[in-house]
């Protein structure tokens, strides 16, 4: 801790920060290439939204053969932060979601029916 009282935040080691840079850098990169790939495909096709379809549709079977082949996609690490805990939602914060429902109350009270 500082003198504040404010925990310094974690440091990286080098090799991490170099490799963290590299993958920054390559996926600008790739960006940058697959914006290209995907005009050129809606040139050739003669149509952009069946060239958008094409490249998300790719995409997404890309997702669904490498996610399952992931030791994260295969459910073998639990998410971070007890995401993973289950607990029941109030219906007034699904409807509240869904734009009904009042979204602040004056003077700090809690709305009727708000859990």
């Amino acid at each position: 801790m500082s003198a504040t009282g404010i925990a310094a935040p974690p440091t990286l080691p080098t090799a991490r920060r170099i490799a963290g840079i590299g993958l920054a850098t390559v996926s600008g990169v790739a960006v940058a290439v697959q914006s290209r790939i995907n005009g050129e495909l809606g040139v050739r096709l003669a149509d952009g939204i069946a060239a958008a379809v094409v490249s998300f549709g790719l995409g997404l079977l890309l997702l669904l053969v490498l996610l399952p082949a992931t030791p994260g996609g295969q459910g073998g690490r639990p998410p971070a932060g007890g995401a993973g805990k289950r607990v029941a939602t109030p219906v007034s914060v699904l409807r509240r979601g869904l734009g009904a429902g009042p979204r602040w109350s004056p003077r700090g009270r809690r709305p009727a029916g708000s859990a």
